[in-house]
């Protein structure tokens, strides 16, 4: 080996390893006062408050409840993370797994509530989705790992993948408008149209969305069934997701650089690279872009979704971050409109 480029190497190692890439500097200190908006129609999480409550098994700090009872946990930084900016556990971090959870307790579920009035029922069919998986796999963790290990996940590690989460949210909630209109419709829902919808391929990253079609089938099925009795009763479903949007708002409050960032392009028509870039092409954002071969003519599109991803190049001790943004258009192929898909990197 070059003995110049061993001693280059040797010279890197005694520096310590490479310093994560975080908010700027000072940016903490000075947005303490600030307090980042709620998320709309999100509750504020207990589990956002009590996280210095939590007992610990050695320096290990252990969430108290199952994901049944409490779907993530969140504890806010130490004093000494806080003070480090350039950590990636600056913002703090959540706990998504107790003791005694194993990856088979993490499956979706139906919960169902029946209430009579003047004779009629009316039953509302909830198929709960758990956070845990779909967090895990959106952080690139590698789920019965995850689980097994009881890792926590930094706030700073989904800010990088916020785009992914937001478009979880956003496509429940049009899963469900859709849902809601077929069976108002009585008009059942098949494996194959399901597993195209958005929101369906959204779960299936997570591992979780074949056991939620398998659910929904069965419920839609009998929703309809049970709207066509003559009695008058009422079934509806929904799809949720147990404490997607209380996470969604403690991140929101964990991390201020976000509410900064969002203020930068309202105000000076400008973006920084991260968090900007992820705020400003937020799923469901309308966008023009000029694509090769149509003249110069703009193309209307929308946000899909988007994150951010981190290289660590060993032999330079950098790590380069990089942005993904996923958008959708309609073009006319033939006598039909497709939709189409393209992603796109920027760093």
């Amino acid at each position: 080996m070059n003995a110049g480029f061993l001693a280059e190497l040797q010279n890197k190692k005694k520096g310590g390893p490479p310093q994560k890439m975080g908010p700027p500097a000072g940016l903490m200190a000075a947005l303490q006062s600030r307090q980042a908006p709620p998320q709309a129609g999100a509750k504020t999480p207990a589990a956002a408050t009590n996280g210095g409550a939590s007992k610990k098994t050695g320096d290990k700090p252990v969430k108290k409840k199952s994901f049944v009872e409490e779907p993530f946990e969140y504890h806010p930084a130490t004093k000494e993370t806080a003070d480090d900016e350039d950590s990636d556990a600056s913002n703090g971090f959540f706990l998504l797994v107790s003791e005694g959870e194993s990856s088979d307790d993490f499956l979706p579920r139906v919960n169902a509530e029946t209430k009579t009035d003047n004779g009629i029922d009316s039953t509302n069919v909830l198929i709960e989705v758990p956070l845990a998986p779909l967090i895990y796999r959106a952080c690139d963790f590698t789920f019965e790992k995850a689980v097994r290990n009881k890792i926590p996940v930094n706030v700073n590690h989904c800010v990088r993948k916020l785009g992914i989460l937001r478009a979880l949210q956003r496509e429940r909630i049009a899963f469900n408008a859709l849902l809601e209109s077929r069976l108002e419709a009585s008009d059942p829902m098949e494996e194959e149209e399901l597993n195209k919808t958005r929101f369906l391929e959204l779960l299936s990253n997570g591992g979780v969305a074949r056991k939620v079609v398998e659910i929904l089938l069965k419920e839609i099925a009998k929703a309809i069934d049970d709207n066509k009795k003559a009695d008058g009763s009422k079934t509806t479903a929904k799809v949720a997701i147990d404490g997607l949007d209380d996470c969604l708002e403690a991140i929101e409050n964990a991390c201020p650089e976000l509410k900064v960032a969002r203020n930068e392009i309202e105000t000076t028509q400008s973006v920084s690279f991260y968090p900007g870039l992820g705020e400003l092409f937020c799923p469901g954002s309308k966008l023009v872009c000029y694509p090769d071969g149509m003249e110069g003519s703009p193309l209307g599109c929308s946000c899909v979704q988007s994150w951010y991803s981190e290289d660590f190049n060993q032999a330079t001790g950098k790590t380069k971050r990089r942005f993904v943004l996923v958008i959708e258009f309609i073009v006319s192929v033939g006598d039909e409109l497709v939709f189409v898909a393209m992603t796109g990197t920027y760093q």
